[in-house]
């Protein structure tokens, strides 16, 4: 079934296989996106699937990420921006993805609402929202509840990285030649045959809330940073230059 333009959501033998089909050769993700999203997760809670795979329509990339000339209107209006990361625990069910190319900004925020992450040996991955003027909100803080401060700090500077860096920093289950999704959908329906859904759901909680205790104070100021940013001039600056493609003049104000 369709979710809107952007999501398909397909569930097989206890398995729901969510495809992202975004816009253009990068396949891009835009605000039609969130609400088929949204959705398609609601729709997984709800069925009788006990493993989500998340993957990619395109031949060539996850995704570069959203539209760079609609992100702030999106940010303020709410019609884009925190949905992904904070979805993680929609459901207590596993969830997988499946990346390769370009894992790009939002796609980085797919990434961290999976538990596992079979990527592909050509991803680039990066988030590069500094760059253009405004935080990554709750990306910023499940990459620091996961990595360290170091490290967090370190890809927040917008620089791209190799899947070898995904690993190294522990967030790539496994490092795959070409065939990321193929992987990712057989160790899906392993989880799904094998293992027992309430026990599963159970350690994905335990986990989950291990990890996320004391999140909110955390995610309050991630929020509070958000907003200063969006009500910036770097913010116009660092948008406008990546369309012109030149080097951002920000302004510190």
């Amino acid at each position: 079934m369709n979710f809107g333009e952007r999501i398909n959501y397909e569930l097989d033998n206890h398995v729901a296989v969510l495809t992202v089909n975004g816009v253009g050769p990068l396949n891009i993700i835009d605000i039609p996106f969130y609400n088929g999203y949204n959705d398609a997760l609601v729709e997984f809670r709800e069925d009788d699937s006990r493993v989500l795979l998340i993957k990619s329509g395109n031949p060539d990339h996850f995704t570069a990420g959203f539209e760079v000339d609609t992100i702030i209107e999106g940010m303020k209006s709410g019609a884009a921006g925190n949905t992904i990361t904070d979805n993680d625990m929609v459901t207590p069910k596993p969830i997988i993805s499946a990346i390769k190319g370009f894992c790009i900004g939002e796609g980085v925020g797919l990434m961290l609402a999976s538990d596992f992450v079979f990527a592909d040996s050509n991803l680039k991955i990066a988030c590069p929202e500094t760059k253009l003027g405004f935080n990554a909100v709750t990306m910023q803080v499940k990459f620091t509840q996961r990595i360290g401060h170091n490290r967090t700090m370190e890809f927040m500077m917008g620089d791209m990285h190799d899947v070898h860096w995904l690993d190294r920093v522990g967030l790539c289950t496994k490092i795959c030649d070409g065939d990321a999704e193929e992987q990712a959908l057989a160790y899906a329906h392993k989880i799904a045959n094998n293992n027992a859904p309430i026990a599963v759901r159970g350690t994905k909680g335990a986990i989950w809330h291990t990890v996320n205790s004391h999140k909110d104070e955390a995610i309050d100021f991630a929020l509070w940073a958000k907003d200063m940013t969006l009500d910036s001039k770097d913010i116009q600056e660092g948008v406008a230059a990546f369309l012109e493609k030149r080097a951002p003049e920000f302004k510190n104000e």
